[in-house]
């Protein structure tokens, strides 16, 4: 019979909702009435960027979502990163901004963003639930 782990709360669900509506008002606060574009990094980002988005107060927000895939085998990264979705809008000379749920390497972001930066982006931030920056 496998032993069952122990299981310790880091963030209450209370917490997170704090933190997520701070974020919100950070991110309406830095871009104003300026046009953004949301990118949502599928699967796991999904309800996360559903709260964000939903707790920001911009009337100039366009909604977009990408899927990224990583090949190798096991838990571990092949370092080849392509888009199994790509966003639907051009987002040259517009503001983006991509929601992550988990930044762990950092290696998806990275494509992710140099991707974005050579489509002419205006400008690109990263907003995460959670950086495990000690993985980089």
């Amino acid at each position: 019979m496998n032993a069952i782990k122990e299981r310790k709360i880091v963030y209450t669900s209370g917490q997170i909702a704090e933190r997520v509506r701070a974020m919100a008002a950070e991110i309406d606060a830095f871009y104003g009435d300026e046009p953004l574009v949301a990118v949502c990094v599928l699967k796991g980002a999904v309800f996360f960027f559903t709260d964000l988005v939903r707790a920001m107060r911009s009337e100039n927000l366009e909604l977009d979502f990408v899927r990224l895939s990583s090949y190798g085998k096991g838990a571990s990264s092949s370092r080849h990163v392509v888009f199994s979705k790509d966003v639907d809008c051009d987002i040259t000379g517009k503001h983006v901004l991509i929601v992550e749920d988990v930044v762990d390497s950092g290696l998806s972001m990275q494509f992710l963003m140099r991707q974005f930066e050579a489509r002419g982006a205006r400008s690109l931030r990263l907003a995460a639930l959670v950086d495990k920056n000690e993985r980089r």
